[in-house]
């Protein structure tokens, strides 16, 4: 019973780090695109200009 119980909570500890490592790595590709996104939308607002 004792052994069965930590196993599971092994096992719960392994998909939350799971999940947050998914976390992080979208955030990080977010955070990639959005820069990308500013930097076109900037890119594209000053190129009228020049």
């Amino acid at each position: 019973m004792h052994i069965s119980s930590a196993t599971k909570g092994h096992a719960q500890l392994v998909k939350v780090k799971q999940l947050t490592s998914k976390s992080v790595v979208l955030s990080r590709i977010f955070a990639v695109a959005h820069l990308l996104y500013q930097d076109k939308t900037t890119y594209m607002i000053t190129l009228p200009i020049n």
